[in-house]
């Protein structure tokens, strides 16, 4: 099995790289994607200093160092990856474009957890009082900006604006708009991650959820997996799950990814 979207102590996470790796090989997986969050441009912050930007930053080469150095240790029956998870900012897509570009990334994870600075799926009181229709186009709006930018090979977690959907309900369907940003990446090439992250959130759902998964793969967009696992207990988590629902799909392969070229691998 391939996860590509893991997060450590050098983020929002609570193990090592080491110890996230052993966990990953006892649990069978094969192929074992670090993406940390990208160190965010200053202002655009969470309210935690942990996981601020300075933080971030400061922790970023000891994370990088760490992850090459399991990568070349080249460890028995598991492959190793060198990711991060970018928070597409559109106001500063040339700074990201260019930061990123100086690392030798094996992919990189697009993501959107800010609306303007707001990080909106941390703080659920935060979401009181808000326009939540307008946040939920606000949020389409962008990611079809990530995904026309083509700095991220494949699209995380896609409908994460649910996240506290069952407190604040959006008034009305916005499944077209999440179409809209699926068609434009079959357009693009980009990939799409099945996130299952989203299980252990208060939406309790698969991000994205399973009827924007049967709409991906009608569009034939290559499929990604990713636990999203912040903890070593979660990686893999409801994997045999989303590999049979792709199987049923007419899915026959996931991705990887090496240098920021994709290889194929079975299901």
């Amino acid at each position: 099995m391939i996860d590509l979207h893991n997060h450590t102590l050098f983020g929002d996470g609570t193990d090592s790289p080491a110890d996230m790796a052993r966990e990953a090989a006892h649990k069978g997986i094969t192929v074992f994607g670090f993406s940390e969050h990208f160190p965010r441009p200053e202002g655009y912050d969470y309210p935690i200093e942990n996981f601020n930007h300075r933080a971030l930053a400061g922790r970023w080469f000891d994370y990088a160092s760490e992850v090459q150095r399991l990568k070349a240790g080249g460890a028995k029956n598991l492959q190793i990856l060198f990711g991060t998870e970018i928070d597409y900012i559109p106001d500063r897509e040339e700074w990201i474009r260019a930061e990123v570009s100086a690392f030798a990334f094996d992919y990189v994870i697009g993501s959107v957890h800010m609306i303007d600075t707001w990080g909106f799926d941390y703080l659920h009181d935060d979401w009181e009082g808000k326009d939540v229709d307008a946040l939920y186009t606000r949020y389409y709006e962008i990611l079809v900006r990530l995904v026309r930018s083509r700095i991220a090979d494949f699209m995380g977690h896609l409908d994460l604006i649910k996240v506290f959907m069952h407190d604040y309900p959006a008034g009305r369907d916005h499944t077209d708009e999440a179409v809209g940003v699926l068609e434009e990446m079959a357009r693009v090439g980009t990939f799409i991650e099945v996130n299952t992250g989203g299980l252990r959130k208060p939406c309790k759902e698969l991000t994205p959820a399973p009827h924007l998964i049967r709409e991906a793969a009608r569009l034939k967009i290559p499929f990604v997996l990713g636990s999203d696992a912040h903890r070593k207990q979660d990686i893999g988590f409801f994997f045999p799950e989303v590999i049979a629902m792709l199987k049923d799909l007419g899915v026959r392969e996931v991705a990887r990814f090496e240098k920021r070229k994709p290889i194929f691998e079975g299901i």
